[in-house]
């Protein structure tokens, strides 16, 4: 069983050797280990290892789940006492498609590969935005018209580099990770 922490205790000591400690939290029903180390934390999602950009302050995180998205849990993860901005986009289901009308989709994924390819895309946007914190969150299933299929949450001190860095995620996420979508 891992060992449970303070949030003092998961702040990184320069001064210590290089020491390991297993934060157990959940997200999204879904169980999740924070791992920590003084050099470089990496955060543990569904078997997602995510490595934090430059500061042991930031939290980024990208998680599949099958059931609805809960958008204000979202956005209380993803505020920084540093940020001016925190945005949150909502993907959601449209009653039509290509002038055709949707009932609802059914979402799949080959969820290893698409959470691999998520994370990539948070890495690249962090390289170049000052982004503190970021979540993506990937619903999965049956969704009916007006369900989240996705919510990006980003903050950062500006407005204007949240709404680029959410921009970049979306189309990117959009266009190179395979998530399959059946309207009916």
């Amino acid at each position: 069983m891992a060992e449970t922490l303070s949030v003092t205790d998961m702040l990184p000591n320069k001064f210590e050797p290089k020491r390991k400690f297993r934060w157990v939290f959940a997200i999204e029903g879904i169980d999740a280990f924070l791992m920590k180390t003084a050099a470089r934390p990496t955060v543990t999602i569904a078997e997602q290892e995510i490595p934090y950009m430059n500061s042991p302050w930031r939290y980024m995180t990208c998680s599949i789940v099958r059931e609805v998205i809960d958008i204000e849990a979202l956005r209380l993860r993803t505020q920084h006492s540093q940020a001016g901005a925190v945005l949150i986009f909502c993907g959601d289901i449209r009653n039509h498609s290509q002038q055709q009308e949707v009932s609802y989709l059914e979402y799949e994924a080959h969820e290893r590969m698409a959470l691999k390819q998520i994370s990539k895309i948070v890495e690249e946007a962090q390289k170049k935005w000052q982004i503190h914190t970021v979540e993506v969150i990937h619903r999965l299933g049956k969704l009916a018209v007006k369900d989240c299929s996705i919510a990006i949450a980003v903050s950062t001190s500006h407005r204007g580099d949240a709404y680029e860095a959410s921009r970049y995620i979306i189309d990117t996420i959009k266009h190179s990770v395979p998530f399959w979508k059946k309207e009916i």
